[in-house]
């Protein structure tokens, strides 16, 4: 049978009240990080106002170390986030076996 109280409870407790979804913005940093083709972009995904937003803060996501001249990406940049994941992701992939271990049964 179907617990969906459990799963409510669970997307309740794990959600964040104070996040404000930045969709647009982050669908910029998707075609910024995957060099997606002009002709790939679909522009009714985010506004003038998504990447005037990123504009803005592009340059708090890296900290340059004049030294070595390098950039990193800082942990509060959407970019370290979707680098941090798409690296996981291809780990994953690249392993030869691959169980999913769940606490519970989802549904």
């Amino acid at each position: 049978m179907l617990d969906f109280n459990l799963f409510n409870k669970n997307i309740e407790k794990c959600s964040k009240k104070n996040d404000v979804l930045r969709c647009g913005e982050n669908y910029i940093y998707h075609i910024l990080y995957h060099q997606i083709t002009v002709s790939d972009i679909d522009f009714s995904l985010f506004s003038y106002k998504d990447i005037n937003r990123v504009i803005e803060n592009f340059g708090d996501d890296f900290d340059y170390i004049e030294d070595s001249d390098e950039f990193n990406i800082l942990p509060s940049s959407p970019l370290y986030a979707m680098s941090t994941t798409c690296n996981v992701i291809k780990l994953l992939n690249a392993s030869e076996v691959m169980k999913i271990k769940r606490k519970r049964q989802f549904l």
